[in-house]
């Protein structure tokens, strides 16, 4: 089978109005949300940087221990146990 025929190509997508999104928060309401301040909290106590939410999430899923334990300590959560995240893999 020869995948390089033009029958087989698909068109490039075209940008419509149904790519763009539905809504999108305000300056304000991005820097007042929980997770604003939460890459806040990881940029001046662990000495985190994320340009944005999507490095946030990478490093969320490359490291989970470390984000879960920063998640934990950040939210100030008590528990008479340690933050043990390891049972996640």
């Amino acid at each position: 089978m020869n995948h390089s025929s033009p029958l087989l190509q698909l068109p490039e997508p075209q940008s419509t109005a149904q790519d763009m999104p539905v809504w999108m928060p305000s300056a304000d309401t991005v820097a007042s949300a929980r997770v604003t301040q939460f890459m806040q909290w990881l940029s001046s106590q662990r000495k985190l940087s994320f340009g944005d939410y999507d490095g946030l999430w990478r490093w969320s899923v490359d490291h989970i221990d470390a984000f879960w334990s920063a998640l934990w300590d950040g939210a100030e959560i008590i528990s008479a146990e340690p933050s043990e995240v390891s049972w996640l893999r």
